[in-house]
């Protein structure tokens, strides 16, 4: 009986369905929106952002030991658990003391997957197990001081003079992207020296250095990162010193050069903004799509006047009434609270080829969340509570009754409600205008003023009421100047 009574009406129930779906549409785009800016700004943030700042190193100084892989597994294993969210890779290097070469200050170094990161621009790489050492050595540091593939270069530890190092020459390189991260921005990342030296780990610690800078340079895959991720991640890394430097002495310890924390920070305040932007127009959007909700199940309440009544005359219970209208609502609002978010965000993204968003080069990544399922599911409650309740009050109709008032009409005017509502509107506005948004300070934190994010649907309502008060009057004086012309047109016709 459901089915049919829909398809019997079924320009209006399409009409309801369309008008429910794009209510719940509206509604569900607010949270997309808000975090798909957020989560654009914090992605171009890491973008621009040098790699020193957007990625994060660990230092630490060994004094007079060997090859500890220790060190690794503790450094990798807590840097894949700060960022289990995303994962991260993690870049293997190492620094020696300072060594005195022909009255020139060099030190030695070693690289993880050197060759994979750096362009060979004379002889070969580095190999581990001969003596002298091999070592590759920056061109421009080859240049400065002359250097050439094959030369011996015979150096002297600066803090233990007992101690000489002798290498050979057997490549000269370049580094294959500079600003990577591999390189922290600067591939002559030496204190005050030339170099490094490059040679195979095996050969820089077989050397017995006396003091040795170990590094580990972490970058995280931030294109998987999203913005609800930022704050559980930026506590990670604030606990990621202590977990490095548990047990470890005070002259041992891990030293992190990072901007990180500060970024994602950065982007909790955009999240904030973006949020604070869209919360006005949101509440409007929200009050239109309910007063659609609520006048679409006005006009299908209309039609089921008859078949209510029909059904009362026949015995059906109250029960049964509403059991109707609970199925009615229910195929009308499921569809669209299914559909709605996804469509939202469709339409967001095609933002990203039409639009202003489009034409200043930020791109949206929408993505449907459980906020904006529950917006559209809050849509759909709107319009099954708009079609059921007036069943569950449901009594013995007379389809002659007076509907020219309604009671909510009625105690709105009677109450003076909407006068009331109009003159809140209207300071609302006067104090919108003294304020260039909704964000204030609070305590030292960003807040929203509940007054100003509420001026704009005060307005909103009060028109909505006020049209209460002015239509009918409106519909009596253009009745009354009809009713003039036709009897003005019978008295010069009967003339």
């Amino acid at each position: 009986m459901v089915l049919k009574g829909a398809f019997a009406d079924r320009l209006l129930v399409a009409t309801a369905f369309l008008v429910v779906l794009l209510a719940a549409t509206l509604v569900s785009a607010i949270p997309i929106y808000a975090n798909a800016v957020a989560q654009s700004s914090l992605r171009e943030r890491l973008e621009r952002a040098p790699a020193t700042e957007a990625n994060v190193q660990a230092t630490v100084s060994v004094f007079g030991g060997g090859d500890d892989r220790r060190l690794d597994t503790q450094v990798e294993g807590a840097a894949r658990e700060a960022f289990s969210a995303t994962g991260v890779a993690v870049f293997r290097s190492g620094e020696s003391e300072p060594f005195t070469a022909d009255g020139r200050t060099v030190v030695f170094g070693f690289f993880d997957d050197f060759p994979g990161h750096a362009r060979l621009v004379a002889g070969h790489w580095p190999g581990s197990g001969s003596a002298p050492i091999e070592v590759a050595v920056p061109d421009g540091v080859a240049r400065a001081l002359q250097l050439r593939v094959g030369r011996l270069v015979q150096a002297r530890s600066r803090l233990d003079e007992s101690r000489v190092v002798r290498a050979r020459i057997v490549g000269i390189y370049s580094a294959a992207n500079p600003s990577s991260v591999y390189w922290w921005g600067n591939p002559l990342t030496t204190a005050g020296a030339y170099g490094p030296l490059v040679t195979t780990r095996r050969s820089f610690f077989a050397l017995g250095l006396e003091d040795i800078e170990l590094r580990w340079r972490l970058q995280p895959e931030t294109r998987r990162l999203t913005i609800d991720e930022a704050a559980p991640l930026r506590r990670e890394l604030e606990r990621l010193p202590g977990r490095l430097n548990e047990g470890r002495s005070e002259g041992e310890q891990f030293a992190l050069d990072t901007n990180l924390p500060e970024i994602l920070a950065g982007a909790s305040r955009s999240l904030r903004l973006a949020r604070a932007g869209v919360l006005v127009p949101s509440i409007q959007l929200a009050l239109l799509a309910i007063y659609g909700l609520i006048v679409t199940a006005a006009l299908l309440i209309e039609r089921r006047l008859v078949t209510t009544e029909s059904m009362r005359l026949r015995g059906a219970t109250t029960t049964q009434i509403v059991a109707m209208s609970l199925i009615e609502a229910g195929l009308i609002a499921l569809p669209a609270v299914i559909v709605a978010p996804w469509l939202a965000a469709g339409s967001l993204r095609a933002l990203n080829y039409a639009g202003p968003l489009a034409d200043i080069g930020l791109r949206l990544e929408p993505h449907v969340n459980a906020t904006a399922y529950a917006l559209a599911a809050a849509a759909g409650a709107v319009c099954v509570a708009g079609l059921v309740l007036p069943a569950l009050g449901a009594r013995r109709l007379s389809i002659s009754r007076d509907r020219r008032r309604r009671p909510l009409a009625s105690f709105v005017q009677r109450a003076r409600l909407d006068v009331v509502l109009a003159v809140l509107a209207l300071l609302g506005y006067w104090q919108l205008r003294r304020y260039h948004g909704v964000l204030v300070s609070n305590r030292g934190d960003l807040g929203i003023d509940p007054f100003l994010v509420a001026a704009p649907a005060l307005l909103l309502l009060a028109g909505a009421l006020l049209s209460l008060r002015l239509v009918p009057l409106a519909a009596a004086l253009v009745e009354r100047v009809v009713q003039r012309g036709m009897t003005c047109e019978y008295l010069g016709e009967a003339g």
